[in-house]
Parts: C-alpha cells; structure tokens; sequence
C-alpha cells in the first residue's frame, strides 16, 4: 500500500514538472553526462531484472524493482533533480532532467507492470507519447 502510494506521488511530480517537455521531440546529445550515466544505470539494473524473471527469480526480480524506485529514483534521483527543474538553472539543465525523469519513470512502469499492473498501467495513462500500446504489450 505504501508503495503504491510512493508510485503515485513519484509520477504526479514527474507529470508535473514535465508539462512543458517534448519527450518526442529531445536530443539525447543533449543529454547532461550525470543524467545519461543514470539512464545508463538503470539500463544495467533493467538487464539483471529481466534475467531474473527469465530464470524464475520472481522474488528477486521484485525486490530489485522495489528498491531501484523507492530508494533510487524517489530518495536519490528526485531529490537531486528538483532544483534543476527550478527556474534558477538553464533551460538545457532542466530538459536533460525532464528527459531523464520520464525515461526513468516509463522504464520504471515497464519493470514494475508484472508486479503491480493495476497501479502501472493507470498511471501509464498519462505518459506523454502519442502513440502508445498498453503497458502490459509494451517493448521492455
């Protein structure tokens, strides 16, 4: 329940905060070093994750799942991140970090859809793509 409730709060203030983002339309060259090197992590993390389930490692899968979003993106990420989506930072600084937060939070919803599908795919709504399918038939 409570992290469901995190899951929650976690997309209202990347949704938020990303209103005036174009995720479609950003250069990935411009890309700030610090957050292609956490899109680079998580890439990583979302490897093992996926080895896991394909070897039956259900618990573990989970748990990696859990802790990369509560303890990674929630506690470390956000938390970083909230000044630079200030007005006090260039306009090149926030769209690195408005990119890297929905990339983050799509591939966060991916990675949790088989625990939590409900939740997922409800908050998967919003996500701004055009076009998009399900979550549940989405590429991982």
């Amino acid at each position: 329940k409570k992290f469901a409730n995190k899951l929650w709060n976690i997309s209202r203030f990347i949704y938020s905060n990303t209103e005036d983002f174009s995720l479609v339309n950003f250069d990935k060259k411009n890309l700030v070093a610090d957050d292609r090197d956490l899109i680079t992590s998580f890439e990583e993390i979302k490897t093992d994750i996926t080895t896991d389930l394909s070897e039956y490692r259900i618990h573990l899968g989970a748990e990696k799942s859990y802790h990369y979003v509560w303890h990674e993106l929630a506690d470390k990420i956000i938390e970083v991140s909230k000044d630079a989506l200030s007005d006090k930072t260039t306009p090149q600084d926030k769209a690195s970090k408005q990119y890297l937060l929905l990339t983050l939070l799509g591939g966060s919803l991916k990675i949790l859809h088989p625990f939590m599908p409900f939740i997922t795919e409800e908050i998967w709504k919003d996500f701004p793509l055009a076009d998009k399918d399900l979550l549940l038939v989405e590429k991982w």
